[in-house]
């Protein structure tokens, strides 16, 4: 019964989280983690990367190794493994609540039965909205791991008691311990929980429990010990004194934290996915907070004197909640709803029981009724988490002064193609911190894609000045150089960056683009060989040697360059596009056509590739095929100059004059420099009348291609009539 009420309620609250993107830290938790590419060897598995969330966490990292074979980058298995995991620990939040009431409050009447006080404590603790983050949020199931494993240790503990397999029991609980320290670092405080359990529950007594048991206590100790171990890798993820974070604004700041985080457990909202790294300066700016969490230490303090069972309730969730809301900074997240992850189970067996207390016989039906509004407030939330802007939206919303939000907003809008808007936040941003380097290097890459090349060339600048080794900033900066008609100084700007990250793949093969467009096509196809030394499995860089071989004549060469890109990168459409245009114009027709429709059943809005598929199928003379190619391309991309010509061209032979001149002007406008198009133009003026306009275009042709006989031809008819 309880199994099927907590699982379905699970699923139920979150069946619409199993498709949310990576976000934030999943980045390098995930995508850019490569140690979960493999499950072997297993030490390299367990040894996450520096600066990412599962250093020093090698359970962690494991978890997402065992995803990554299993699903790869699909995201379903890593929300479901997510949840299952969440799914377990409310199962082992029922048993002992139910086993502790069953031992320790059988003499005190309640209205509920102890089943159903446990099952209405872990189906609330599974769909409280405020779990969201902790559940949706993939890089935070470490909080996930280290919950099930701390209460595993409990459960397994409790079970030891009064069981003939007391000494397994005991084991498991220790296991569980070390394996809790291996997740994350806040299980630390899991042996003084234990402990104090023991003594409230158990053996009445400090000095009891620990004869009692002194052996468990003392293997237990020991996991303190591992932990030690794991944290020696700490700084790399901002904890600690040497972070440049004071520990008495810190402080202040959790004073406002906790307060929140206890009223969120109440009245789950607002629910923020990131609070940045803002912090209470003054003890005057968070004096309510810092009187109210005074109140509640001293409540907590009364009630575990004067009724330990009851106050073990509050007591624990302040201990679980020390390591990162005291004075210790967490310099980049002084505040986190996912903190509250375990707290929040033993706030929910209190509110329970005074449930139960308060209005007896309608106590099942009030619970019911805030079980069922929990899950609409977790389904909505995970609403939020859909995709990466409108999480963020909601945060700046929350949040408008906080610089890391307004800066990640810029991004998500950047990555959708919304540039305009990701400009407008990522200068609040600045506004907010003026220093943010990676901030000024979005935002001179937006600039660019609008084609703002010197307001880009200033942010690259100025984030250069915050960081003059920022080696993307002077990529960035040398492409946009380049663009600007500053070759010279682009090409020197990198010549300067290969002295000082020669290994650098990407140098070199900006290099190269930069040669190609410049002309010089032989240098460029050496830099591209140069990158390939460093990068040998970059199908991008292959694809781009293989098209400059191809300039240079060498056929050969250059359809071994696309195969090989296409071995390291069996989806790359562009490769197959690319090969098909070298077997079209080796008049190898149908491996050409082949080709390209590979390239648009891996991306079916590939326009170039519709294009050429238009182009094979005029061809073979099957004008219809190449009719529904062309309009497909520019369905995709309005902007196809070649599309809107060569439907222009079979508009004309159709007798459609007026429609196929408004195909050539728009290929005209898109692309002034194609000769064939202006002359196909000047035919159709001439046809029409307008002979003054037709030798402006015949002219126009002529003057793009000296040598082209069929306008001379053309502008000779019309000025001999």
């Amino acid at each position: 019964m309880a199994l099927i009420v907590i699982v379905s309620a699970a699923f139920i609250a979150y069946h619409n989280s199993f498709h949310v993107p990576l976000l934030l830290d999943d980045i390098p938790a995930i995508a850019k983690n490569i140690t979960i590419r493999h499950l072997w060897p297993l030490t390299a598995v367990l040894a996450a990367p520096a600066n990412s969330g599962p250093t020093g966490r090698p359970l962690l990292n494991l978890s997402y190794a065992l995803n990554y074979a299993f699903s790869g980058t699909n995201l379903f298995s890593y929300h479901i493994t997510n949840l299952l995991i969440h799914i377990a620990s409310a199962l082992v939040l029922f048993g002992i609540v139910l086993r502790t009431l069953e031992k320790v409050i059988s003499s005190h009447k309640t209205t509920l039965s102890y089943p159903l006080i446990a099952l209405s404590v872990a189906t609330l603790w599974t769909v409280h909205p405020l779990q969201t983050e902790s559940v949706t949020y993939l890089s935070q199931r470490a909080e996930l791991l280290m919950a099930f494993f701390y209460l595993l240790t409990l459960y397994t503990f409790i079970r030891a008691e009064k069981s003939t397999y007391r000494k397994s029991w005991f084991i498991l609980s220790i296991l569980s311990c070390f394996l809790g320290m291996a997740c994350k670092e806040v299980m630390a405080t899991a042996p003084l929980i234990i402990l104090l359990y023991d003594w409230i529950f158990t053996s009445q007594t400090l000095s009891t429990s620990l004869k009692k048991h002194k052996h468990y206590y003392a293997s237990l100790s020991l996991s303190w010990v591992f932990l030690v171990g794991l944290i020696t890798l700490l700084s790399e993820r901002t904890v600690g004194f040497d972070q440049g974070v004071s520990s008495w604004e810190y402080l202040l700041t959790e004073c406002q934290a906790v307060v929140h985080y206890f009223q969120l457990a109440l009245i789950p909202s607002p629910l923020v996915f990131d609070y940045g790294p803002l912090l209470a300066t003054s003890l005057s700016s968070v004096l309510p907070y810092a009187i109210t969490l005074f109140v509640l230490l001293c409540l907590s303090a009364g009630v575990l004197i004067k009724t330990p069972k009851l106050g073990f309730l509050l007591g624990s969730s302040f201990i679980i909640l020390s390591p990162t809301s005291s004075f210790i900074p967490v310099a980049l997240q002084p505040i986190a709803e996912n903190r509250m992850y375990l707290p929040l189970a033993a706030l929910c067996v209190l509110f329970v029981l005074v449930i139960d207390k308060l209005l007896k016989t309608k106590a099942i039906w009030i619970i019911a009724v805030i079980i069922g509004a929990a899950i609409t407030g977790t389904i909505s939330r995970n609403s939020t988490y859909s995709n990466a802007v409108s999480l963020w939206k909601d945060t700046v919303l929350k949040r408008p002064h906080s610089s890391r939000a307004q800066a990640n907003l810029g991004e998500a809008l950047a990555e959708e193609g919304n540039f305009k808007e990701a400009v407008t936040h990522f200068k609040v941003a600045l506004q907010l911190a003026p220093t943010l380097t990676q901030v000024h290097y979005d935002l001179a890459k937006v600039l660019n894609n609008l084609g703002r090349g010197k307001e880009a060339i200033v942010e690259y600048n100025l984030a250069l000045n915050t960081n003059p080794n920022f080696s993307d900033a002077k990529i960035g900066l040398a492409t946009t150089l380049a663009k600007e008609g500053q070759v010279d100084d682009a090409i020197n700007l990198l010549r300067s960056l290969v002295s000082t990250n020669s290994s650098d793949p990407r140098i070199y093969f900006q290099l190269g683009l930069i040669l190609l467009n410049s002309g010089k096509i032989e240098k460029a196809a050496e830099e591209f060989k140069h990158a390939l030394l460093f990068a040998p499995k970059d199908y991008v860089i292959r694809n781009a040697l293989g098209s400059t071989l191809y300039e240079l004549g060498e056929t050969t060469d250059a359809i071994n360059a696309y195969l090989q890109a296409i071995y390291d990168k069996p989806d790359f459409a562009e490769a197959y596009h690319n090969l098909g245009n070298v077997y079209f114009a080796l008049d190898r027709i149908d491996e050409a056509q082949i080709q390209n429709q590979k390239a648009v059943s891996l991306k079916s809005d590939y326009s170039d590739a519709h294009t050429s598929l238009g182009l094979i199928a005029m061809m073979k003379e099957s004008i219809p095929l190449a009719t529904q190619e062309f309009q497909t391309a520019l369905q995709s991309n309005p902007n196809d100059a070649e599309a809107h010509f060569r439907l222009g061209n079979i508009k004309a032979m159709g007798g459609q004059i007026d429609e196929a001149m408004s195909e050539w002007r728009i290929s005209i406008r898109l692309r002034p420099d194609n000769p064939e198009a202006r002359n196909n133009l000047g035919q159709g003026l001439a046809q029409t009348g307008h002979t003054k306009e037709a030798i402006e275009q015949f002219k126009e042709a002529l003057r793009l291609r000296p040598n082209y006989p069929q306008a001379l031809a053309n502008l000779q008819n019309v000025l001999a009539r």
